[in-house]
């Protein structure tokens, strides 16, 4: 009889915990563009039960305490949260990630560049350079650059001038961003002053060359210092950009650079298209 008792209590014990367990079931999704999230963690807290989200951004755990609040989820460069377990039987843990926002991001760049001066025609030179955005809010960033810089100039005598710059861009960089899209797509502004040193080029007049930035008789072709301002749009893909940007020097280029009928001074207008990737 006792043996009975025991048995018919360890049944009732065994019944009740396993009435006190329940199943958890939910969808992940990605705030941003509302697409699921794969392989998000799914923990209960105050257990040890945990899970990664499948190729619809679900998850499920069975046996689930019944004293269970809440699920822990977490990924890679989204911002970890929790939500709370629904006290109705079959009713589903719905979540929406935030991504988590970098401070600083790296970047480099490269284009190919139209340049004149304000008399003479275009030229083709080229852009190359690195830089980071400083991000002072999500639509706005401060965002120096490095850069290596080919301008270009031809006059009707024959002249043509490249000289090659280190520029320095000091640029606010704003954006726009394209929910509907998905995430990390935007329409990107950038303006501000430019600096530019001078490091090498040449004058070239009917196959004789000169140093463009080099001193004779205490004089240089060009001057080396240059500045300026930068006003560009462009579009943002995720890390992958494509943009337009014009730059206008106000600074008087010339030094001792003579050109037949011109005693005005000399200031560069440049055209750029650029590509670039942020890290």
């Amino acid at each position: 009889m006792k043996k009975l008792l025991l048995s018919m209590c360890m049944c009732l014990l065994v019944f009740s915990l396993w009435a006190q367990e329940r199943q958890v079931a939910g969808v992940v999704y990605n705030q941003e563009d509302g697409q699921p999230m794969i392989g998000a963690e799914v923990t209960v807290d105050g257990t040890s039960l945990s899970t990664v989200t499948d190729l619809d951004g679900r998850f499920v755990f069975d046996n689930v305490p019944a004293d269970a609040r809440s699920v822990y989820i977490s990924s890679i460069g989204m911002a970890s949260m929790r939500a709370r377990i629904p006290q109705e039987e079959g009713e589903e843990i719905l979540v929406n990630m935030q991504r988590v926002e970098k401070k600083v991001t790296p970047f480099v760049r490269a284009g190919v560049v139209v340049s004149a001066t304000n008399d003479g025609d275009t030229g083709i030179g080229f852009r190359a350079g690195a830089g980071a955005h400083f991000y002072l809010t999500r639509y706005f960033s401060l965002s120096p650059s490095l850069q290596v810089v080919r301008r270009a100039a031809k006059y009707d005598g024959g002249l043509e001038i490249r000289p090659l710059y280190l520029q320095l861009p000091l640029l606010v960089e704003s954006k726009i961003w394209l929910k509907r899209r998905g995430y990390g797509n935007r329409l990107v502004f950038n303006y501000g002053p430019y600096v530019a040193y001078g490091i090498g080029g040449k004058a070239k007049l009917e196959g004789i060359e000169a140093d463009l930035f080099s001193k004779t008789d205490g004089q240089r072709l060009l001057k080396r210092f240059d500045a300026g301002l930068h006003l560009g749009c462009g579009v943002q893909l995720k890390s992958f950009y494509a943009g337009v940007n014009m730059e206008l020097s106000v600074l008087d280029a010339k030094d001792a650079l003579a050109i037949e009928g011109d005693s005005d001074g000399m200031s560069f207008v440049v055209l750029d298209f650029s590509l670039g990737y942020s890290f």
